[in-house]
């Protein structure tokens, strides 16, 4: 455990790839839990347990490693990005209550097509235009799955999208912020900050919930503790260009998990589009790779 508690964290491509792909199983796993929840409990309750229950999970570290979990060098920057994975995880979890696993991961997992935006924009970084080839390959796989029409007309569909506009946003700031900040601190102000914001709005959206519902939203947090811990280490083991593309795969999950719980078949469009998403990661993989050899 003593490497989640550094500042600095060494660059490692082959160990970023394996922590994101876990990251976007641990994320299909906790949308379908949360999938089966559906109306029986409000959005903000999910919320509110799902942090609540890995924050109480994430205590033991930051007792036993106080100072590192503690202080606070960065607090701004610290919430700022908080309140952006905030509002991206509770977009995601209210348009889950209304279309599908695949389209709902879909849209959460444009992120990709701003993140290279953001980088430039607050780093003057320029990424190189084989990393945009798969990006935009990926990009346009999800398109394919989706089939956008009147979908992205709907108010739900929109507020998708916005997810995967903050999760862009908040996988920048964090990218920062590992570079100075030990994970185990990143962690648990997430959790903490997260649950008291939407611990604000839970008695206005309260409701009765039944022994079931209660066990469904414990695994979600479990599940979401799991997430959060290896996407942070795959943003601090790579760059988050590359690491952010692996999230696609989350698609794939959704996909096939589609078709073993609710009998859904991707037809030949849909198919074409989960390769061309796989196709997409390993393209920005390849020359992510490449890219960072010549930098050492």
């Amino acid at each position: 455990m003593h490497i989640y508690l550094r500042k600095t964290h060494d660059q490692h491509l082959g160990s970023g790839v394996v922590f994101a792909i876990l990251a976007s199983i641990s994320f299909t796993l906790m949308s379908l839990t949360t999938k089966f929840i559906g109306h029986k409990a409000s959005t903000d309750m999910v919320v509110c347990i799902r942090f609540f229950i890995s924050l109480i999970l994430i205590l033991p570290w930051v007792i036993k490693h106080p100072k590192d979990a503690l202080t606070v060098t960065e607090p701004i920057k610290l919430i700022i990005r908080t309140l952006f994975s905030l509002l991206a995880i509770a977009s995601f979890f209210y348009v889950l209550k209304f279309i599908s696993l695949t389209e709902s991961l879909l849209l959460n997992n444009t992120s990709p097509l701003f993140i290279p935006f953001l980088v430039w924009i607050t780093h003057q970084t320029k990424t190189s235009y084989k990393i945009w080839i798969g990006v935009i390959v990926g990009f346009i796989g999800i398109t394919f799955v989706l089939k956008p029409g009147v979908l992205l007309l709907q108010s739900a569909s929109l507020i998708g999208l916005a997810s995967g506009l903050f999760t862009a946003i908040a996988y920048v700031m964090i990218r920062t912020l590992t570079k100075t900040l030990p994970i185990i601190q990143i962690l648990f102000y997430n959790f903490l900050i997260c649950f008291c914001v939407s611990a604000i709005f839970l008695p206005f959206t309260w409701r009765p919930i039944s022994l079931h519902v209660f066990g469904l939203l414990l695994i979600v947090g479990v599940l979401g503790l799991f997430y959060q811990f290896f996407s942070t280490l795959s943003i601090a083991k790579a760059p988050v260009r590359i690491t952010s593309s692996l999230q696609l795969l989350s698609i794939v999950f959704g996909t096939l998990a589609d078709f073993l719980v609710w009998k859904k078949i991707p037809d030949l469009i849909s198919a074409a589009g989960i390769v061309l998403v796989i196709l997409g990661g390993i393209i920005t993989i390849y020359f992510g790779q490449k890219e960072l050899k010549q930098k050492k």
